[in-house]
């Protein structure tokens, strides 16, 4: 699967309410509660953030080119477990175990950048 850019995560916290947000895919848009409307659209394809006044907004964007250090404490893999029924939940890259690890690296339906954030993982756990 070709990738169209290297964002790798992207979320803002609203500085007014201190919620954060994370948008995971395109049309993942999402809102905080607060007067000040923070809001993040785009997921990994583009990022789309704003509110009523940007000066409360913090935005971190994380890209490919991020070490993996810091890659592996933000970016997430949705799962609804092995047998595709459970409720979906986010797991850290760090927080995932060896062999969903394994399973990921072959999965023909992960985007080049996440292969690669894996294989960093798995070498990074290697090492470490």
């Amino acid at each position: 699967m070709e990738d169209k850019n290297n964002i790798v995560y992207s979320q803002v916290t609203c500085l007014n309410c201190d919620i954060v947000l994370v948008s995971r895919h395109k049309y993942d848009f999402v809102k905080c509660p607060c007067n000040n409307e923070t809001f993040l659209d785009g997921g990994l394809d583009c990022i789309r953030f704003g509110g009523k006044d940007v000066e409360k907004i913090a935005l971190l964007t994380l890209n490919e080119k991020d070490p993996h250090n810091v890659i592996r404490n933000f970016c997430e893999w949705g799962s609804r477990g092995i047998s595709g029924t459970d409720n979906l939940k986010y797991t850290k890259v760090k927080d995932i175990g060896q062999e969903h690890l394994e399973a990921l690296i072959v999965y023909p339906h992960i985007s080049d950048s996440y292969r690669r954030i894996m294989i960093n993982e798995k070498n990074y756990r290697t090492l470490n």
